[in-house]
């Protein structure tokens, strides 16, 4: 059941993300490689689906038990890495 759930999630944010490609690719220029982006998004889009499938599906699958102390450091790891990924996404913005 939880598959499925995951499963409908996947494929909404698949189906939101490829309106909102397929919206943006109707503005590019004439002079630009559209078939070129699409190819390329497609397979990035692919790459980030498969891997967020296979992550979900082992934490379904996986179950470990952590002692306070590691999910501490893991929050703590994890905020950190948010934090430098809206940075560089800032960066690359601007």
């Amino acid at each position: 059941m939880a598959a499925l759930l995951i499963g409908g999630a996947v494929f909404a944010l698949l189906t939101s993300d490829l309106a909102d490609f397929d919206a943006r690719l109707r503005l590019a220029a004439p002079e630009d490689d559209a078939a070129g982006l699409e190819r390329a998004h497609l397979l990035r889009l692919l790459a980030f689906a498969l891997a967020g499938g296979a992550l979900s599906l082992s934490a379904l699958t996986l179950h470990a038990v952590f002692s306070f102390e590691w999910i501490v450091v893991l929050v703590i790891v994890a905020m950190w890495g948010l934090v430098r990924l809206v940075n560089r996404l800032l960066q690359k913005r601007n």
